[in-house]
Parts: structure tokens; C-alpha cells; sequence
């Protein structure tokens, strides 16, 4: 695989799609527009923890990254419905008890991932915010710090989550549908 791949969002979907790819053999860059908050102690994300399934697990073991982040995790068997009387309900997430959701803090887990990212060689260019894509020359642009920034694609990721600007420059182009 030669693409040149431009994955823009560097959250837990960005991170784990850049180490999958460049171990595909593609030269990857990863674009985050939020600054590296690595360290910092302070995050943008408004996010409570994350509750990661056997398909995130997956994900994760996929990359090698499954133990590290198991270490980290509390185990979640089952959840607690409060009924229309305010008794109190406990239900099991599964029948099989080996079987249970992992919680873990999602800003940690991203920063492991962004660490995970650097240490495959590959680097993120935080404080980048996408600005246009045009599909017609396979070109993105990006700003930073007031300078525009121009670069072509092989293949575009969109992991830049719910407010997609991928997705939402993405619209603006003929015969282009999103639900």
C-alpha cells in the first residue's frame, strides 16, 4: 500500500486507524484540530468515562494496546434502573459473567493512543484546523496559527467525531448525501 492517507481527527477512531494503516505500509499523517493536551491536565472533552465492549477491546488488541488499557479499566457487570415505584433494579450486561463492559477514563485512553501513535514512528499535527477539502484535486487545507496549509490525499479519513468538518465540508459537494 502506497496511499498517501490523511487521517483528520486525532481522537481514539483517528489514533487506532493511523497505527492499523501504517502498518498496512501506508504513509499516514494524522491532523488534530485541538492542541496536545498531553501533560497538560486540562482537556477540552466534557466526556464521563468510556465504556468499552468487546469490539473496542478488539480494536485495541488488534494494535497490542488491549492489556495496557485492561490495566487501567474498572470491570461494569451490570447497570441499575431505578423503576417507576424508585425501586431499584439491578441488570446484568450479559448471562456469562466473564462477560462484562470496561470502564475507562476516554482522555487517558486517548492520550495512550496518541502515545501509542508517536511511537510507530508516525507524528500528529496538533492546532491544525481544517478548512476545505476538494475532492476534484484530492487536496486538503488546513490553518494554523493564521497560515494555510495545502496537502494532498490519496484517501481521506473523517474521524473528527460528531461535527465532523470533514463531513460537513463533504456536503457541500454535488450528490453528496448524509443522515
Amino acid at each position: 500500500m502506497t496511499r498517501r492517507v490523511k487521517v483528520v481527527g486525532a481522537g481514539l477512531t483517528g489514533c487506532l486507524a493511523a497505527i492499523r494503516l501504517h502498518r498496512l505500509g501506508a504513509p499516514v499523517q494524522l491532523h488534530e484540530r485541538r492542541r496536545d493536551l498531553r501533560g497538560t491536565g486540562h482537556h477540552e472533552s466534557r466526556s464521563i468515562n468510556l465504556a468499552l465492549s468487546t469490539r473496542g477491546l478488539d480494536a485495541l488488541e488488534r494494535i497490542g494496546m488491549a492489556g495496557d488499557v485492561l490495566s487501567q479499566s474498572v470491570p461494569m457487570a451490570g447497570r441499575m434502573l431505578h423503576d417507576r415505584a424508585g425501586k431499584l433494579v439491578s441488570q446484568r450486561y450479559s448471562n456469562d459473567p466473564a462477560n462484562v463492559l470496561r470502564s475507562v477514563n476516554r482522555d487517558r485512553l486517548n492520550e495512550t493512543l496518541v502515545d501509542a501513535v508517536e511511537r510507530e514512528g508516525l507524528s500528529v499535527a496538533f492546532g491544525n484546523k481544517l478548512i476545505d477539502v476538494e475532492l476534484k484535486s484530492s487536496s486538503v487545507a488546513f490553518e494554523r496559527n493564521g497560515e494555510t496549509m495545502k496537502e494532498s490525499f490519496d484517501l481521506l479519513i473523517g474521524a473528527d467525531g460528531g461535527y465532523s468538518a470533514v463531513r460537513s465540508r463533504l456536503q457541500r459537494t454535488d450528490r453528496f448525501s448524509y443522515e
